[in-house]
């Protein structure tokens, strides 16, 4: 079979070629980005050999060479193209999370949870001002769109959600027809193995607190529940390089250095992945409190470090890892002094440690990408 993979520039893409073409066996994949730019800049992709620039008015003429077309999250301009593919070419949807969350609108999305907590609703509500009629203006284009838009999620034939609770939120939309496949984003130089499970443990007792400058992470509500701990010298770090407002970002950082001044300290800028990886070692607590599913990897990570790790208890995060046996804690019932003052026990990382080798381990993410291949070609 011949895939075409419609790409982004994103982190991801260099190790999702990677696991592809060392799993493809008689396979071809192709890896493309949909761009009219003559001079396209990559930013993130450094494997710029591996990926075709398609230009969007060859774009059908293209994709009818192929077997399979994989979307890597929804981009603009899909559902028009969706409707023109003819039905023997099979589509596979592998959702990002902003694709499920926040498309084809913010009011109405595939899937529809609640995302923000009360104090982080209050300070968005008073940033939407400002954009008000610009959020109108997409609405009004989705509802113009909306059986198109339904039309073409119905062109879908395959789905994989990055957690399995994404598939069936996704049936609850009448116009979802897909078949679920399970998919997963990884390196071929994934930590998580039986040849790591001695790993060393955090260095710190530091906290780490959400993964990006998102209002999803709901950082202000989770700076209440920490505020009136007794935290000692612990440093609480909080990732704002990328997402939300400037305006959110900043009231972030105004109400973090008001509770524990220089104890707080916001990382503005996007760290390299080792640089990260020593802060996320100086953290044996690592709090994300959003309700959607996000940072799957980062937090993968950081339970395999041995962080105690808190969730929000309503999240489909919590869920998720609770349904597999992984020791995750609440960020409402169990973020207290005590908790955040007694890090995991050798012995409590290593139960983790062995869960996460028989449920999420690189070895089972291959065998879900030959399983993919099996169920693709019938």
């Amino acid at each position: 079979m011949t895939f075409f993979h419609w790409v982004t520039d994103d982190k991801f893409i260099d190790d999702l070629i990677s696991v592809m073409e060392y799993t493809k066996g008689h396979h071809t994949h192709i890896y493309a980005i949909v761009s009219d730019d003559e001079k396209f800049n990559f930013i993130y992709i450094k494997r710029k050999e591996c990926i075709k620039i398609v230009r969007s008015s060859k774009l059908l003429t293209v994709l009818n060479a192929y077997d399979v077309i994989v979307l890597h999250g929804l981009r603009a301009g899909v559902f028009d193209v969706l409707n023109k593919i003819p039905q023997e070419i099979k589509v596979a949807w592998f959702a990002w999370g902003y694709d499920l969350y926040s498309t084809p609108c913010k009011r109405h999305p595939f899937i529809k949870i609640p995302l923000y907590k009360p104090l982080t609703k209050t300070v968005i509500r008073n940033n939407k001002l400002k954009g008000y009629l610009s959020e109108l203006h997409v609405e009004l284009n989705y509802l113009r769109s909306k059986k198109r838009i339904e039309k073409a999620i119905s062109r879908i034939d395959y789905f994989s959600g990055v957690i399995p609770q994404e598939f069936d939120l996704m049936k609850n939309n009448s116009f979802f027809r897909a078949k679920q496949l399970h998919f997963h984003y990884f390196s071929l130089k994934d930590e998580v193995s039986e040849l790591n499970i001695k790993n060393s443990l955090p260095t710190g007792n530091n906290i780490l607190v959400g993964n990006s400058g998102d209002p999803t992470n709901n950082h202000l509500d989770a700076f209440k529940y920490l505020k009136n701990l007794e935290l000692a010298d612990k440093i609480i770090y909080v990732p704002l390089s990328y997402g939300g407002t400037d305006n959110y970002r900043q009231k972030v950082k105004a109400v973090g250095k008001k509770n524990w001044g220089e104890k707080f300290v916001p990382l503005d800028s996007f760290l390299p992945y080792e640089e990260y990886c020593n802060v996320v070692s100086s953290c044996s607590n690592v709090v994300m409190f959003h309700e959607r599913q996000q940072a799957m990897g980062n937090i993968r990570q950081e339970l395999w470090k041995g962080c105690k790790v808190f969730l929000s208890s309503s999240g489909l995060s919590y869920s998720y890892y609770k349904s597999l046996g992984i020791q995750v804690f609440s960020v409402q019932h169990e973020l207290s002094a005590e908790m955040i003052n007694n890090p995991l026990s050798s012995l409590e990382v290593e139960k983790n440690r062995s869960k996460m080798i028989a449920t999420i381990s690189h070895t089972h993410f291959i065998k879900d990408i030959k399983q993919m291949y099996e169920i693709l070609e019938k």
